[in-house]
């Protein structure tokens, strides 16, 4: 399966016919296949997703909504040399390694939730 462009996908004749998918593109948040399926397939695909940088304009991403702990901790590990504490280094670090244990744990099993995605098609 390759990957169209909403403009070529769009002009191309097989998004009115019914099939095995064999190309795609993404409209936002969903993906429009061509021609639409005739049935249904299993999709395997690898995605990268960059969620925005904190910033005076951007106060909130992911990070600090999924895993503020991680956040916290890994700060206070990186500035306890600056701030001449070493000792609580190790305090940090632990508390980090658990947040980061946990928010790893947590993403393994959404994963493999055990319910499948289904693919809803809509007329045109």
């Amino acid at each position: 399966m390759c990957i169209r462009d909403r403009s070529s996908l769009s002009n191309d004749l097989r998004t009115s016919e019914v099939g095995v998918p064999l190309s795609y593109t993404i409209l936002a948040s969903e993906f429009q296949l061509a021609p639409a399926p005739d049935g249904i397939y299993t999709l395997k695909m690898l995605y990268f997703a960059a969620p925005p940088y904190l910033s005076s304009g951007n106060a909130s991403n992911v990070f600090l909504n999924v895993a503020p702990d991680g956040l916290l901790y890994g700060a206070l590990v990186e500035a306890e040399p600056y701030l001449m504490n070493d000792a609580r280094i190790n305090t940090w670090g632990s508390m980090y390694d658990r947040a980061i244990t946990s928010l790893t744990k947590s993403d393994e099993e959404g994963q493999y939730s055990g319910v499948p995605l289904a693919m809803k098609l809509t007329a045109r």
